[in-house]
């Protein structure tokens, strides 16, 4: 049986469905996600320590 090979139209996304657009807003994420676990891990330690390093 002969299968024809149709080409796939290619789509360009758009600005607003461009995965790039994210970027932002995963950095903060990041960072904001770090700040918060140094500041949990450094009180951990100071309570469990009695000192902070």
């Amino acid at each position: 049986m002969l299968h024809l090979h149709l080409p796939h139209p290619h789509v360009h996304p758009g600005f607003d469905e461009h995965p790039w657009r994210m970027l932002p807003v995963t950095l903060g994420t990041i960072v904001v996600l770090a700040a918060v676990l140094i500041t949990v891990c450094f009180e951990v330690a100071k309570a469990l320590t009695g000192h902070a390093y």
